[in-house]
């Protein structure tokens, strides 16, 4: 899903002179709420057991925390907005909405002897930073460091994934309540290597159909919403996940056979083999997609329709229009890189290809060539930003046009005799 957003002029208002005073106060209207009780500590003790570096046990903490507490929200009556519910009743509660899951592993983190403290967050929009107005919609946690520097953890946005701060939350600002009081400051950029997508498929031809093995994997957010994609099914239905991806292949395709690598939900006795990287293999057979006349053939490629309108992996493939008067916002850079490696019969060779449109910011290339009988067919499409302006937006609406596209081209193959 992307988000869109105008520069329409907007009035601000402030109670504190600056972000120092805002963080002063953020930190003293929730500091009695993060007091462990008996019980939290006993927890703490048993989540950590066998934990060594400080690294291992945060991320435990969260793991824990993003899994047992479920999100939901409750009407407190007077008390709501800025104040974070009690740790102790959030432990009691096991639900609450992100201002409880992240005061549960502040309490948490505190009982294991961190120095941690809640943080405001503008999740997923921009903030002016000019004037110290209410412009937050989201509670994350801070972890102060060693050298003075924060660690940011966000338990929400946790599930299902093996990164403490979500990749889809790049670039965002945030400000962290301390009792001296903090600058309003953001977090960095991830350049499209952090969030890869690689999908490897093995094709071999019998007679006019084929059969492709196809492995997805990822990092950053793509692998994220790759595992959730997997992970938020009940296991007995996951098969269908499967089932539905094969299905945008082709109407006539079947799956053959599915697996995961790497676990798609968390086992509170071994939360560290959550921070495994995950992926999937699936094989399917698809009719009529080698057509010959004898001296001329078509290869239908399975790279040109694996993720074919995917909207938990492809977000940005909706963004076809030619113009727009707002600027888009998308979940994350990305590095998609798709091969297909393809065995053709004996007397045939292809037409070689190669073509690419976009821009700096945005391109997409397609490249077929070949060895011997293999045909190595690639797609490779490189989104650089998140935020794309009105005049930049062209060249990401003509990557989707041209990724939408592939589904109606096809190798050509000529006779080598």
């Amino acid at each position: 899903v992307y988000t869109m957003w105008t520069d329409a002029t907007k009035v601000l208002m402030a109670t504190v002179p600056d972000w120092k005073a805002k963080s002063r106060w953020f930190y003293h209207v929730n500091e009695n709420q993060f007091k462990p009780s008996k019980d939290i500590r006993a927890k703490v003790r048993q989540i950590l057991k066998g934990a060594r570096t400080r690294k291992e046990k945060m991320a435990r903490l969260l793991y824990w925390v993003s899994s047992y507490v479920r999100y939901r929200g409750f009407n407190m009556g007077k008390g709501e907005g800025y104040t974070l519910h009690p740790g102790v009743m959030v432990f009691e509660t096991r639900a609450g909405v992100c201002k409880d899951i992240a005061s549960m592993l502040i309490t948490m983190l505190r009982a294991a002897d961190f120095e941690a403290y809640p943080a405001m967050t503008m999740a997923m929009s921009p903030v002016s930073t000019e004037i110290a107005a209410d412009q937050f919609n989201h509670s994350v946690v801070a972890v102060r460091n060693p050298d003075g520097s924060f660690t940011m953890l966000d338990p929400t946005w946790a599930p299902m994934s093996r990164y403490v701060w979500s990749y889809a939350e790049r670039e965002q600002y945030y400000l962290v309540g301390t009792p001296e009081g903090q600058n309003i400051s953001m977090i960095p950029y991830a350049p499209p290597s952090d969030n890869t997508l690689r999908v490897d498929i093995n094709t071999r031809i019998k007679g006019t159909g084929a059969l492709s093995t196809v492995k997805m994997s990822g990092t950053g957010y793509k692998e994220t919403s790759l595992r959730r994609l997997v992970g938020s099914a009940p296991a007995m239905e996951r098969k269908g996940v499967f089932v539905d991806m094969v299905r945008r292949m082709s109407p006539a395709a079947s799956l053959v056979s599915w697996s995961v690598s790497g676990p798609a939900g968390y086992l509170e006795d071994n939360l560290d083999r959550f921070r495994k990287p995950f992926s999937v293999k699936f094989t399917v057979k698809r009719p009529a997609v080698f057509l010959s006349d004898g001296g001329h053939a078509a290869y239908v490629p399975a790279a040109f329709s694996a993720l074919l309108s995917h909207p938990r992996l492809l977000e940005w493939l909706s963004l076809t229009a030619e113009k727009r008067s707002t600027m888009v916002q998308l979940r994350s850079t990305l590095d998609l890189l798709i091969t297909e490696s393809v065995i053709i019969p004996t007397g045939y060779k292809p037409i070689s290809m190669h073509d690419r449109t976009g821009g700096k910011d945005a391109s997409i290339t397609v490249d077929v060539t070949s060895k011997g009988r293999t045909i190595t067919i690639r797609v490779h499409v490189v989104l650089k930003k998140r935020y794309y302006t009105v005049e930049e937006y062209p060249q990401l609406a003509r990557v989707a046009r041209m990724y939408s596209s592939l589904k109606d081209r096809t190798v050509t193959l000529v006779s080598g005799r």
